[in-house]
C-alpha cells in the first residue's frame, strides 16, 4: 500500500509490494540508515520512491527493476555501492558520495542532478549516467568504458579539488545552454558534440588524448575556448566563438606524442596590414572577420592546416578560385600558406601547404578578391535629435562600390533604406554617417551590406536602438471576416494624418492609404488578407510604429 516513511533512523530501509503499484513518500525532514536502502518488487508490481529531504545511506543502495526514485531537490549522501536497475531521476538534487570505493552501476537509468564525489571517496561507473547540473570531483572518478552525458536545459559545469577529471566518453546534450569547465578535463575514447555550447579556458582546457576522437560539432554544439589534440592522427577542432562555428583541421602527425592546441576567435587578429615579403607570391590582404591558434604545443611535426568556413558571406570568402590561400602570422607578418585544396561551396574549407610555423591562421587573398574588401573599426547607431544616427569607421578599403543600409523590425528581415558611396581603395580610416529620419517606434535593427564593383557582397554585425512616442500607441486587429479585414484602433490620435503601410511576410506592401484620425477612435481598413504574418506600420510625420498582426 502507499506509505509516508518516518524520519528516524533506519538500520535497513526495505520497500517491497505485493500490491500492484505503490508510492512510498519519504518523510519531510532528513534521515539517517545506517545500512542498505533496498526496493524489491515482484513480477507485475511497482514502487515510486518520493524523497522530500536530505538522506543519507550508509552503506549500499538498490534500486530494483520497476522502481523509480526521485530524488527532489535535497542532498541524499551515499557510501556504498549504488545499483539502479529501475530509475533515479535526479530532479534539482545533488547525489554526494563519500565512500573509500563506491561502484556506480545496475541495467537501468540513472539521470541525476549534481553530482559530488568527495574528497575522500571513489566512484568508479559501471553504467553510463546523465548529469543536469554540476559535477564536482574532488576525490577519484572513474568511468570505465562509460559515457557521461550533459543534458537537460539548465546551465552546468565541470569543477573541483581533484585537478583534473578524466572521461572515456564525454557527451554534450544541452539544450540551448552551456556546460563550463573550471578544471581541465582529459577525454580517452569520445567527445560527442550534440547540443548546446562546451566552454573551456586557457586554464581549464579539453584534452583528447591520441587515439580519442571527436564529432566535428554544429552550428548550434561547439566548443567555444582552447583544445589540446594528443597523437598521430588527423583531427578536426570543434571550435566556436559566440554564435560562430568555425572548424580547424590538422593533418596527421608523425609521433603519438606530439600535442597541437587550437581556438577560434570570430574577430580580426591585432594586425591584419603588415604582409611578409619572405613569402611568394606576398599577400594583398587578409581577413578581418576572424581567426584562429593552433599551437605546436609539444613535438616537432610539420602538418597542413585546413581552415573551414561555414557561412561564405560572413567569413567574406567571395571568390574560389586559386586567389584563396591560408595566411599564416609569423611573429611580425603574413605568410602565404598556400593552397592546396579547396571545397568550392557556402560551407567550404581551405587547406594550406604543410607548415612548420604554428600561430594564428587565417583567410588571405592574394590579389584582393577576397575575403572582406573592408575592415570596419567601427558601426553604431544612436538617437539623435528625433533621428537614428548611423556612424561607422573603415580602416581598409578595397574595390568598395558602396555600402546599403538596411533596417529591421526583428533582426531578421530586413528593407534597404539607403545607400551610401563607398571610397573604391583606402588605406587610411575614413567616418561614414547617415540620419534615419523616419525610424521604427520602438526597436529598429540596423546592418550595413557592403558591395565590391564585382557585385560581391557582405554583412556587417547587427546593431540596435530604441525609439519611443510616449503619445502615440496605436493596436491593430483581425476581424476575423471571410474578406479578412482588420481594425486600426489609434489612442492620443486628434488631428492626426496617419499613412498606413501593411507588409506581408516576405516585405512585400500590400496596402496604403493616408488617414485622418480625429479623435481616439477604431476604424476598419478595407483590405483582403490571407492567412499569415503580417507588419502593419503606421506613420506620424517623421516617426513610424509598427505592430505584428496575425490572420487566421
Amino acid at each position: 500500500a502507499n506509505q509516508t516513511v518516518s524520519a528516524i533512523k533506519y538500520g535497513n530501509l526495505i520497500f517491497s509490494t505485493n500490491n500492484g503499484s505503490v508510492v512510498k513518500t519519504m518523510a519531510d525532514s532528513s534521515f539517517v540508515i545506517a545500512g542498505n536502502l533496498t526496493s524489491n518488487v515482484g513480477s507485475g508490481e511497482a514502487i515510486l520512491i518520493v524523497a522530500n529531504a536530505n538522506i543519507v545511506v550508509n552503506k549500499n543502495v538498490t534500486i530494483g527493476a520497476a522502481t523509480t526514485f526521485i530524488a527532489g531537490a535535497s542532498t541524499h549522501t551515499f557510501a556504498g555501492n549504488f545499483a539502479v536497475d529501475g530509475t533515479f531521476t535526479g530532479g534539482t538534487s545533488t547525489v554526494y558520495f563519500n565512500g573509500i570505493n563506491s561502484i556506480l552501476g545496475g541495467s537501468g537509468t540513472f539521470n541525476c542532478n549534481n553530482f559530488t564525489v568527495a574528497s575522500t571517496a571513489k566512484v568508479t561507473l559501471n553504467k553510463s549516467i546523465s548529469v543536469t547540473g554540476n559535477l564536482v570531483v574532488n576525490g577519484v572518478f572513474i568511468t570505465t568504458g562509460n559515457k557521461v552525458s550533459f543534458a537537460g536545459s539548465a546551465p552546468s559545469s565541470i569543477n573541483g579539488t581533484a585537478g583534473l577529471v578524466t572521461f572515456d566518453d564525454l557527451e554534450q546534450n544541452k539544450t540551448n545552454t552551456t556546460t563550463t569547465l573550471l578544471i581541465p578535463v582529459v577525454i580517452t575514447s569520445e567527445f560527442i558534440l550534440t547540443e548546446g555550447i562546451f566552454y573551456t579556458s586557457a586554464s581549464a582546457i579539453l584534452t583528447i588524448n591520441d587515439n580519442a576522437t571527436a564529432t566535428s560539432g554544429t552550428s548550434t554544439s561547439f566548443v567555444d575556448g582552447p583544445i589540446k589534440k594528443i597523437g598521430n592522427d588527423g583531427f578536426v577542432f570543434p571550435l566556436g566563438d559566440g554564435n560562430y562555428w568555425a572548424r580547424l583541421e590538422i593533418g596527421a602527425p608523425t609521433s603519438v606524442t606530439d600535442a597541437y592546441t587550437a581556438q577560434y576567435f570570430a574577430e580580426a587578429y591585432n594586425n591584419t596590414s603588415a604582409m611578409s615579403a619572405t613569402s611568394s607570391p606576398i599577400l594583398n590582404n587578409v581577413s578581418v572577420v576572424e581567426y584562429w591558434i593552433c599551437d605546436r604545443s609539444f613535438g616537432s611535426s610539420n602538418v597542413s592546416v585546413k581552415l573551414y568556413w561555414e557561412d561564405a558571406v560572413r567569413s567574406g570568402i567571395k571568390d574560389f578560385s586559386s586567389d584563396l590561400v591560408v595566411a599564416d602570422w609569423d611573429g611580425s607578418a603574413w605568410e602565404n600558406a598556400g593552397q592546396e585544396a579547396i571545397e568550392e561551396a557556402d560551407q567550404g574549407n581551405i587547406t594550406s601547404k604543410v607548415v612548420s610555423s604554428f600561430s594564428p591562421f587565417t583567410f588571405g587573398s592574394k590579389k584582393g578578391y577576397s575575403p572582406l574588401p573592408i575592415k570596419l573599426l567601427t558601426f553604431d547607431v544612436a538617437k539623435k535629435n528625433g533621428a537614428v544616427e548611423l556612424t561607422w569607421i573603415t580602416a581598409t578599403e578595397l574595390n568598395n562600390d558602396y555600402f546599403t543600409i538596411e533596417r529591421s523590425f526583428n533582426a531578421s528581415e530586413f528593407s534597404p533604406i539607403a545607400i551610401v558611396d563607398g571610397a573604391g581603395n583606402s588605406a587610411q580610416n575614413l567616418c561614414y554617417r547617415f540620419k534615419d529620419e523616419h525610424p521604427f517606434i520602438g526597436t529598429s535593427y540596423y546592418r550595413l551590406k557592403q558591395t565590391d564593383f564585382d557585385g560581391k557582397y557582405s554583412y556587417s554585425t547587427i546593431r540596435s536602438v530604441v525609439y519611443e512616442n510616449e503619445n502615440f500607441t496605436f493596436n491593430v486587429y483581425n476581424d476575423f471576416t471571410s474578406s479578412g479585414n482588420v481594425t486600426l484602433e489609434l489612442k492620443e490620435g486628434e488631428g492626426k494624418v496617419l499613412e498606413i503601410r501593411i507588409y506581408d511576410i516576405q516585405g512585400n506592401k500590400i496596402y496604403e492609404s493616408v488617414e485622418t484620425f480625429f479623435q481616439t477612435e477604431s476604424r476598419k481598413i478595407d483590405v483582403t488578407l490571407t492567412s499569415g504574418i503580417y507588419l502593419t506600420v503606421v506613420s506620424i510625420g517623421n516617426k513610424q510604429m509598427k505592430k505584428k498582426l496575425m490572420v487566421n
